[in-house]
């Protein structure tokens, strides 16, 4: 019995219809290699801007900056659909007047620290901050504002009248 060998023409067929087959088949491949890669680094941005924002609940809710001219900073995060978590920065600052200059400062100090990712989306300059025993109460209220989330209970805030100061400096919209 003798065996039967691919003549040129079937080889030259076969090697044809993978080649089409794979003119189809890889932009798919590369759409998803790209949404993959999308995935993996929102992912690690919302690691980063977790990791800031926990870097403040740890430290007093104070944010990463050396300076002397703030009082007080704090760190919320804002979700974002494309971006993940953001971190917003609120600061008090001692006798200094808010500026451009300050503002890109601690920014650069942020990305120093914990590098670029991390850098804040806004930083608030306020005269207060909520005032409360407990950091969580203050927390969730700036977190509120800054998602456009209803407030909900302030009775246990010692200084109520910079909530709605906060209100206007972040642009709230939502109710509460």
């Amino acid at each position: 019995m003798k065996k039967r060998a691919f003549t040129l023409v079937e080889l030259l067929a076969v090697i044809s219809i993978i080649a089409v087959l794979l003119a189809i088949l890889m932009p798919s491949l590369r759409k998803a290699k790209e949404m993959a890669a999308r995935v993996a680094c929102l992912s690690n941005q919302k690691q980063l801007g977790l990791a800031w924002v926990m870097y403040a609940q740890d430290n007093d809710n104070r944010i990463v900056y050396g300076g002397t001219l703030a009082v007080e900073e704090l760190a919320v995060a804002e979700s974002q659909f494309h971006r993940g978590e953001t971190p917003w920065a609120f600061v008090r600052l001692k006798n200094e007047e808010p500026s451009d200059k300050l503002s890109k400062e601690l920014m650069d100090q942020v990305v120093k620290v914990l590098g670029p990712t991390c850098r804040p989306d806004r930083i608030i300059f306020a005269k207060a901050v909520p005032r409360t025993r407990s950091g969580k109460i203050m927390r969730r209220i700036l977190k509120s504002l800054v998602k456009d989330e209803p407030i909900g209970d302030t009775t246990t805030i010692e200084n109520p009248e910079c909530v709605e100061k906060l209100k206007k400096l972040v642009g709230y919209k939502g109710t509460g």
